[in-house]
C-alpha cells in the first residue's frame, strides 16, 4: 500500500509540471530583410510592388499549433515592410523600382504565413506580373515549407520570404529576362 502511495506522489509534480507548461506563449518576429539570390538580366522598365487585401497585414498572430512545451503563438510585425525590403532586395540591382507610373507591376495576390502540425513555417502565396496595360506576363503561386521555427523567429520568417521572392523571380522575370 505504501510504495502505491509513493508511486502516485512521484507520478503526480510531473503532471503539474506539464499543465504548468501548458498555457499558451507568444514569440514575436519583427521587420525581417529577406535576402534573395537571383540572377536576372538589367532593364531599363520600371517596377512597382502592388499588395492586394488578401495579403497578411503589418501585424497578425499565427497559432503555431497545440504543442503544450513550446509556443503557440507568433507575432509577426512589419510584415509588409518585410515585404518591400524582400522586393527591393530581390529586383532592385535589374529593374528601377517605382511606387507609381510603372511599365511592369508585381501583383502580390495572396500571401499567408502558417504552422504545420510538427511546427514548420509554410508560404502560402499567389503573384503574378502585369504589364502597363494589364496584361499579365507571368504568374508564380505555391506552398512552400520552409523548417520549423527556430529562434529568433525572424530568421525563419526571412527564409520564408526569401525562397518566395526566388520562386517568383523564377516562374515571373526569367522568362523576360531571356527574351530581351
Amino acid at each position: 500500500m505504501t510504495l502505491r502511495v509513493v508511486g502516485r506522489a512521484l507520478r503526480f509534480p510531473p503532471l503539474l509540471l506539464a499543465l504548468g507548461f501548458s498555457a499558451c506563449a507568444t514569440m514575436n518576429a519583427g521587420t525581417v530583410t529577406p535576402r534573395p539570390t537571383i540572377n536576372l538580366g538589367v532593364s531599363t522598365q520600371r517596377l512597382a510592388l502592388a499588395l492586394s487585401p488578401a495579403v497578411a497585414p503589418d501585424a497578425f498572430d499565427v497559432d503555431c499549433g497545440p504543442n503544450p512545451l513550446q509556443f503557440c503563438t507568433l507575432h509577426v510585425t512589419g510584415f509588409r515592410t518585410s515585404l518591400a525590403s524582400g522586393f527591393a532586395a530581390a529586383f532592385q540591382p535589374f529593374y528601377p523600382l517605382v511606387r507609381d507610373n510603372a511599365d511592369l507591376t508585381l501583383r502580390l495576390q495572396t500571401l499567408s504565413i502558417e504552422f504545420d502540425g510538427g511546427q514548420r513555417l509554410i508560404v502560402r502565396y499567389a503573384a503574378q506580373l502585369d504589364d502597363r496595360d494589364g496584361r499579365t506576363l507571368g504568374r508564380s503561386f505555391g506552398t512552400l515549407p520552409v523548417r520549423r521555427l527556430t529562434y529568433p523567429p525572424e530568421a525563419t520568417l526571412a527564409e520564408g520570404l526569401t525562397r518566395m521572392f526566388e520562386k517568383v523571380a523564377a516562374d515571373c522575370f526569367v522568362p523576360l529576362s531571356i527574351v530581351r
